[in-house]
């Protein structure tokens, strides 16, 4: 282990800053305390680790590769280099103070965190699972992304927005906004199993260019919901509802879109406004009212 015993900020390159400094491989673990900040700089050229804690990380040049696991609790930055994780590793990357801009990821298991801001990304973030929480919004845009389970939480205003490329799973923990939209682009199967909830007058739209299934946790916010499986004509591209679809505004309508067939196997109501159902080439099967 390999800890910095430096002031509050400083480069890693600088040996005087730590008990010993992380070069190449020659430390498993490297642990930078509450209260402190290190930026990976040009210099320190490349160092692999097994793990690194740390309060705050900036990364402006090298190669800094991490194995297993990566721990960002108070501020994260990159305006330059190579941050390099195992494809199995799991990182956390909190920041406390204003946005979080996240750099282009491959990882197992990731969670993003900007309490007080917005989370946004600059390159593609590939992961098994992604789990984000922000107050002023999600965007998530990069038609690289290739996630396989996704869920967020937005305390404040702004929306919560995915584009992805991949087999998608919102998982238990499932999508609540308490501010703004929730807008689900995918390039493949999508599949709910938590709740996916937002206030009055937004919009929830899920579309999934192959079929889409709503699983128990079921849709629901006071606005407009439009859940699109494919948006052509397709053999199995069939919406399947397992769970509740409602709209509890009085103006917010449901629009339900299969290329294929359209099942509905749970209530789907509002408080007022229009519910469209169209199958495009199957077939639409009411099992509710």
């Amino acid at each position: 282990l390999s800890t910095w015993i430096g002031g509050a900020s400083g480069n890693w390159s600088v040996a005087a800053n730590w008990d010993a400094l992380p070069d190449l491989s020659n430390v498993l673990a490297v642990s930078v305390p509450t209260g402190k900040s290190v930026t990976y700089d040009a210099a320190a050229g490349s160092t692999n680790l097994e793990a690194l804690s740390a309060a705050g990380l900036s990364i402006a040049g090298g190669s800094l590769n991490i194995a297993n696991s990566m721990t960002v609790s108070s501020s994260f930055s990159q305006s330059g280099g190579v941050l390099g994780l195992g494809g199995g590793a799991s990182a956390s990357i909190t920041q406390a103070s204003g946005n979080l801009n996240v750099p282009a990821l491959t990882v197992a298991n990731l969670s993003l965190a900007a309490p007080v801001g917005a989370i946004t990304q600059s390159g593609m973030i590939v992961a098994v699972a992604l789990n984000t929480q922000s107050q002023t919004g999600t965007t998530l845009d990069n038609t690289g992304n290739r996630i396989s389970s996704f869920s967020a939480a937005n305390s404040g205003s702004g929306d919560v927005v995915l584009s992805n490329t991949a087999a998608l799973t919102i998982s238990d923990a499932g999508i609540i906004n308490n501010g703004g939209n929730i807008v689900i682009d995918n390039t493949g199967a999508v599949t709910t199993v938590g709740p996916v909830r937002a206030p009055n007058g937004v919009l929830i739209g899920i579309t999934a260019h192959s079929p889409l299934t709503i699983g128990a946790g079921g849709i629901s916010g006071g606005g407009n919901i439009a859940l699109t499986a494919s948006a052509t004509a397709g053999s199995g591209d069939t919406l399947t509802l397992t769970g509740p679809v409602s709209s509890s505004g009085s103006g917010g309508s449901i629009a339900l879109f299969a290329g294929d067939d359209l099942v509905q196997n749970a209530n789907v109501t509002t408080s007022g406004g229009a519910v469209s159902a169209l199958s495009q080439t199957g077939n639409i099967s009411m099992a509710l009212g």
